[in-house]
């Protein structure tokens, strides 16, 4: 019993060294840096802590090119995403790239790969959980753009001061040329 325990305990220590390493490596680490951070330890040992904390959620896996990477999810973004499905997930990560952008549905479709009702039924879930929100945008009055709820739309998509609710502020424009005239 006690011989599993220390098992157990050597998991856990080895995941929070790797952890740790990742949460300091912003841009993520690989394989070889936790060869070199983690000398004491033998590579598949290390390889069975990352993937216990990839199943957990803690590493999030990322490909650069051909290389392969881990990053640590800090502890707001794990709570965040703790309550998701992996569709959702995978949804909520392609708008959040999206930035100030935004990602519109069919885009959203051509990247994950998913059927439209399987994302229709993760947008909506994103909405009520009150991670995204919906923008209409000034170019594309017709499409619906999905980004993060605390970002706010680029002037591509509102814009700018010359619209106001989607409309062009004829009274705004008007104002302004009197002044300079």
């Amino acid at each position: 019993m006690s011989d599993s325990l220390d098992k157990e305990e050597q998991a856990a220590m080895m995941d929070r060294e790797i952890y740790e390493l990742a949460l300091q490596q912003p841009e993520g680490l690989d394989a070889d840096f936790l060869k070199v951070a983690l000398p004491n330890y033998p590579l598949e040992v290390a390889v069975n802590g990352v993937n216990r904390l990839l199943k957990a959620g803690r590493l999030e896996l990322m490909q650069v090119g051909t290389r392969i990477l881990y990053r640590g999810v800090h502890a707001g973004e794990f709570e965040r995403m703790a309550g998701l499905t992996g569709d959702e997930r995978l949804v909520y990560k392609h708008i959040e790239n999206s930035g100030s952008e935004g990602i519109w549905v069919r885009t959203l479709k051509q990247k994950t790969n998913l059927l439209q009702g399987v994302i229709t039924r993760c947008l909506k879930g994103l909405e009520q959980k009150a991670l995204i929100k919906s923008v209409k945008s000034v170019k594309h009055p017709t499409r619906k753009l999905y980004m993060l709820i605390d970002v706010s739309p680029s002037t591509d998509i509102t814009g700018g001061p010359w619209y106001t609710d989607q409309e062009m502020d004829t009274d705004f424009i008007d104002q302004l040329a009197g002044q300079c005239y």
